[in-house]
């Protein structure tokens, strides 16, 4: 009985059931890449060559523009300083409202409301290294940053 149940359990590839699901030696798995590969890091780029990166930039036939945020209200409100100087009252969207976090001086993207251009919508926040890029670029040129 014994026999039969060793039988049965290397069966057609000669080893137990356990050992067919861990992997053979060293050999590394399809897809599979361990941590301290020379794949795993980033290739360097070569001195002085500039990293170019993609950033969202306000579309001005949809009424935006770019802004500082200068005081938060509180729930879904802020006032951002914008572009042509004038600080208007923002809303924060409800598909950010929970997912974007602002604080004061970030810099932003609004989109005016076209029956009333005093106010807007937040459309989108920039971070640390995209706003130096902005800068660099100069599209930040009319914000006092």
């Amino acid at each position: 009985m014994e026999e039969e149940k060793a039988k049965t359990a290397t069966a057609g590839t000669g080893t137990s059931t356990g050992a067919m699901n861990a992997p053979a030696g060293n050999a590394p798995q399809a897809g599979y890449a361990p941590a301290n590969a020379a794949t795993s890091q980033p290739a360097a780029l070569p001195e002085g060559q500039p990293q170019f990166t993609k950033l969202r930039l306000p579309h001005r036939d949809e009424l935006e523009m770019f802004g500082i945020v200068i005081q938060l209200h509180g729930s879904n409100h802020v006032k951002i300083l914008c572009e042509d100087g004038k600080e208007r009252g923002c809303r924060i969207p409800g598909k950010m409202k929970k997912k974007t976090w602002l604080r004061e001086r970030d810099v932003v993207i609004i989109r005016l409301w076209s029956f009333q251009p005093t106010k807007a919508d937040v459309v989108w926040r920039f971070i640390g290294m995209q706003v130096e890029n902005l800068k660099r670029r100069g599209y930040l040129k009319n914000l006092p940053i």
